[in-house]
C-alpha cells in the first residue's frame, strides 16, 4: 500500500470514528473570502437539520444564528493568518427548522490537494446544557430554600466560608463578601477561638459594632464542589443564655432562701461567741488579765467564720455576667460546703476524697452554683438524719492536665429508674419543697462551661453525680 493509499485509509478511519462518536465534520475551501463546503457527514446533517447535500456549497456561516456570525469569522480570521485556535468555542448552530441548537466547534487550517481548507468538528452539546440548566435550576431552589430557612448555614472549606445563606450574614451581620474573603475565626471571640475549630458545639461571635452574640454550632463533614468541607448549622442563643441566667438566678436565690435559716445559725454561733469574748475581754483589760490575747484570738476565729459565711453567699448570689479565669476547683467545692454545711451536719459524715487537680479556667460562680445543687440534692435525699450511717462523699480527681473530675455520692435510697431517666428534665421534682430547675439547670450550666453532668443511681444504695471538666493546659 502506498503512502497516499495509507493516508486515505487513515482519513477514511478517522471519519469513521468520528461519526461513531457523533462528532460533526465539514471541510470547506477557503478562497480567502467565503467558505465552499465540499464535505459534511451524516452527524453535522442531524444536528442542523439539512440533508448532507443541502449542506455542500456556501452554507458555512449561514450554519450559525446571526448573533454568533460575527464571533465566527473572527476565529476563522485567525486561522487563515495561521494562529492556532486554542480549545474549542460554543455556539449556535440555526436549524433548517428554526431551532436553535447549542455546539461544541473547533476549527483547523489544513493544505487539501495544495489549497488552503478548513476542517470544523461540531460535538451537539445540548443534553449537557439541559443538564446545566437543570443543575442551574436545582441550584437556585437550593439557595432560595437555604436563604428561607431561619437558621445560619455555612459550608467552610480550609478555614474560609464557601457558601453561605442569608441568615448567616444576619447572624454574623456581614455582607457575603466579607464573609468569604476573611478567615472564620477572624469573626469569633479570641477567648474562643482555640476551642472553635469547626465541630459542633457553642462559641461567640463579634458584631462590627463590637456587640458580642452566643452562637450554638451543629456541623457535619461533606463533600463541596468535590473538595471536603464543613456545612455548619448555627443560630443565635444569646437570648435563650439571658433565659437560662434568669432561671439559675431565681433558683439560686431558691435555694438561698431555703438555705437562710440554716445559714443565720452559721452566723449567730461565731457571732454570739465573739459578743462574748469582746465582753469577757473588756473586763480582762480593766484587771490587766493575761488571758486577754486568747480571747482576741478566739474571737478573731469566730469573725473569719462569719467573713467566710458572708464572702461564699456574696460571691453566689450576685448577678455576674459569665467570666471565666483559672480557678481551684477544690476552693470553689468548699465554698459550697461552708454554705451547705448547716444541712449536712447533723444529717450525713461529709467525706473527702481530693487528688490534685490543675487550675481549670471555668466560671466559679456557676460551677460553686453547680456544686452547691448537688450537695443540697445529695443531703435531701436521706430520709433520716444519721451521721453514723448517712455518708455524703467529694471526690476530686484529674485522669489528665486538661480534665478535672468531681464526684458528689451519698449512700442514700437512690433513685428508681423511671424518675432518674426525668431527673434533668425542668420543672421535675419528687419534693413538694424543690422547683424541679436545680438539676436541670445544672446540667445546663455544666454544659456551658465545656463539661458533661453524668448520674449514677441504684435503688437502696445510693447515688453518684460526677461532673467532667476540661480545660487548656495552663502550665504550657
Amino acid at each position: 500500500m502506498s503512502n497516499t493509499d495509507e493516508v486515505h485509509a487513515l482519513a477514511e478511519a478517522i471519519l469513521e470514528a468520528a461519526r461513531v462518536a457523533g462528532l460533526g465534520v465539514t471541510v470547506s475551501y477557503d478562497d480567502g473570502v467565503a467558505l465552499r463546503t465540499i464535505y459534511a457527514n451524516d452527524a453535522v446533517s442531524a444536528i442542523a437539520g439539512y440533508s448532507v447535500d443541502e449542506m455542500l456549497g456556501d452554507l458555512s456561516m449561514t450554519l450559525f444564528v446571526p448573533e454568533d456570525r460575527e464571533r465566527m469569522q473572527s476565529v476563522l480570521s485567525r486561522c487563515r493568518r495561521g494562529e492556532t485556535a486554542n480549545g474549542t468555542t460554543e455556539v449556535y448552530v440555526a436549524r433548517n427548522d428554526g431551532a436553535r441548537v447549542p455546539v461544541e466547534l473547533s476549527f483547523s487550517m489544513v493544505q487539501l490537494g495544495g489549497e488552503p481548507a478548513i476542517v470544523t468538528f461540531l460535538r451537539d452539546i445540548r443534553e449537557r446544557k439541559q443538564a446545566e440548566e437543570a443543575l442551574r435550576r436545582s441550584e437556585k431552589r437550593l439557595r432560595q430554600l437555604t436563604d428561607a430557612a431561619p437558621d445560619a448555614i455555612g459550608v467552610v472549606r480550609e478555614g474560609k466560608f464557601v457558601y453561605v445563606n442569608v441568615a448567616l450574614t444576619r447572624l454574623f451581620a456581614r455582607p457575603i463578601e466579607e464573609l468569604v474573603e476573611h478567615h472564620v475565626d477572624e469573626f469569633v471571640h479570641p477567648d474562643d477561638r482555640d476551642s472553635c475549630d469547626g465541630s459542633s458545639g457553642e462559641f461567640r461571635v463579634l458584631h462590627p459594632d463590637g456587640r458580642v452574640i452566643n452562637v450554638e454550632l451543629s456541623s457535619i463533614p461533606i463533600d463541596y464542589e468535590d473538595q471536603p468541607a464543613i456545612l455548619g448549622f448555627a443560630r443565635d442563643t444569646s437570648e435563650r443564655k439571658q433565659m437560662h441566667a434568669h432561671l439559675a438566678f431565681a433558683d439560686r436565690m431558691a435555694t438561698l432562701g431555703m438555705l437562710a435559716a440554716g445559714v443565720a445559725h452559721e452566723i449567730n454561733n461565731p457571732l454570739a461567741y465573739v459578743a462574748l469574748n469582746v465582753e469577757s475581754l473588756a473586763r480582762m483589760v480593766q484587771r490587766g488579765a493575761e488571758t486577754a490575747v486568747e480571747e482576741v484570738a478566739a474571737a478573731r476565729t469566730g469573725l473569719a467564720r462569719v467573713a467566710t459565711i458572708v464572702r461564699d453567699l456574696r460571691s453566689f448570689s450576685t448577678p455576674v455576667a459569665e467570666e471565666r479565669w483559672p480557678v481551684d476547683v477544690e476552693a470553689v467545692l468548699e465554698s459550697a460546703v461552708n454554705i451547705a454545711m448547716h444541712l449536712i451536719r447533723g444529717r450525713a459524715s461529709l467525706k473527702r476524697g481530693y487528688g490534685a487537680a490543675p487550675p481549670l479556667k471555668t466560671d466559679p460562680a456557676r460551677l460553686g452554683q453547680v456544686f452547691l445543687n448537688l450537695l443540697f440534692n445529695a443531703a435531701q435525699s436521706f430520709d433520716e438524719a444519721d451521721e453514723t450511717r448517712n455518708e455524703l462523699t467529694m471526690v476530686i480527681e484529674s485522669p489528665d492536665p486538661c480534665q478535672v473530675v468531681v464526684t458528689v455520692a451519698d449512700n442514700g435510697p437512690g433513685i428508681p429508674k423511671e424518675n432518674l431517666e426525668r431527673i434533668f428534665e425542668p420543672f421535675y421534682t419528687t419534693k413538694d419543697s424543690r422547683t424541679g430547675l436545680g438539676l436541670a439547670i445544672c446540667q445546663t450550666l455544666v454544659t456551658s462551661l465545656g463539661g458533661r453532668l453524668e448520674v449514677e443511681s441504684e435503688v437502696g444504695k445510693g447515688t453518684k453525680f460526677t461532673v467532667r471538666l476540661t480545660t487548656p493546659d495552663l502550665s504550657l
